[in-house]
Formats: structure tokens, sequence, C-alpha cells
């Protein structure tokens, strides 16, 4: 396989959108900053985001300790989306970044320090309940922020 050279407008086009991930992040509110980081982070669609529980983490695991919970990763952990939850209608695996570990060892335990039941929803409130969507949340921080509108596959809708 012959390799080539990147094409010049490569770098002109990632200085563009330069520092944009730190003023949108910046901007959000913490459940919508999670919801961002995960979609940024995982490449899954919103609606795939919000409809994920905890059952469909593989290598978590959750210990309890005197009263307290703790959390390990195995080296591999991911996300099993089931066919009937994604658009393509195939199971895909998606693996989890560093950063989105931490956002979903924050959300495991409710506001009791207890764990929220398999069931629940990962991006859901505080108890594990089910946010359809974001779209008001995310039209509040867009309007109140800085950060451009324009850029690929902006607001998509898929």
């Amino acid at each position: 396989m012959k390799v080539t050279e990147a094409p010049l407008w490569i770098p002109l086009l990632l200085k563009q959108y330069e520092g944009e991930e730190e003023r949108l992040l910046a901007a959000c509110g913490p459940h919508l900053r999670a919801v961002v980081v995960a979609a940024i982070d995982s490449g899954m669609r919103r609606g795939e985001i919000l409809s994920l529980q905890w059952s469909q983490i593989e290598g978590l695991t959750l210990v309890e300790k005197k009263g307290k919970y703790s959390m390990t990763w195995q080296p591999r952990a991911e996300f099993v989306l089931p066919w009937t939850k994604t658009k393509t209608r195939t199971e895909r695996r998606v693996p989890i970044s560093t950063r989105l570990k931490s956002i979903l060892e924050m959300r495991r335990l409710d506001p009791a320090g207890q764990p929220v039941p398999l069931e629940s929803y990962v991006f859901g409130s505080e108890v594990g309940t089910r946010i359809l969507n974001v779209k008001r949340a995310w039209a509040t921080r867009r309007a109140q922020s800085t950060w451009t509108d324009s850029g690929p596959h902006r607001d998509r809708e898929s």
C-alpha cells in the first residue's frame, strides 16, 4: 500500500476548529457536558447515548466494602449497543475512553451513594430515569455560548 501525505487543507481545517471542544464543554451544564463528552469520545449518536443502560457496559465492576462502593475497570471496557438501539440495526461495541470512564463513575451511584439499578439509564436523571432528548438544553447553551455554529455535522439529526 502506498502511503501519501495528507492534503494541504487538513491543517487549515484543524486550525479553524482549534479550541472549539473546550468552548463547547465550558458552555454546557453538568448533564449536557456528560452527553457531549460521550458523543465526542465514542462517536455514538444522540439516541444511542440517551438510551444507554448500565447493563450495556462491559468491563465495569462495582465493589462494596464496609458500605462504600468503588469501581474497577477492565483494560477493554466497552458499550454494547444491541441492534434494537442502533440506527443501522446492527450490534456494535464501542470502546470507553479514560475521560468517559471518569464520567461514568460519577454517574453510577445515586444521590444517596447507592448504585443505581442496571436497568437505569446512564445519561438519565440523577436516579436513572430516561431523558428523551437534550434539544432544549442544547439550544439554550448554544444561545448563551461563544462557540461557532459552523462545522461538519453540526446539529445532526441522525
